[in-house]
């Protein structure tokens, strides 16, 4: 299942998931429909994030998310180097 607001982002159409148009920061509405897939699925949904945005939400909401669904993200200041892209151009 690809969530997002992008509606024209890559991979929101595809045969093998669904899209769910969820306003990037609303977290309540995240959450209920984490929740949802676990309970349908019997499963942790596992979150790969498509746009800066989105990794900025996820990362600043991680104790919440992370309880519901699986991702693998380092710790908040590496998020923010590599997001910040006038400073990982200089460090690059």
């Amino acid at each position: 299942m690809k969530v997002g607001d992008d509606l024209f982002s890559l991979g929101r159409r595809s045969r093998y998931g669904t899209f769910e148009a969820i306003q990037i920061g609303d977290t309540d509405q995240f959450l209920s429909l984490l929740k949802r897939i676990r309970r349908t699925h019997h499963t942790e949904p596992v979150l790969i994030p498509t746009s800066d945005e989105a990794v900025k939400w996820l990362s600043a909401e991680r104790a919440l998310f992370q309880k519901e669904a699986r991702y693998l993200f380092p710790d908040q200041k590496a998020i923010e180097i590599l997001l910040n892209k006038d400073f990982f151009a200089e460090e690059a």
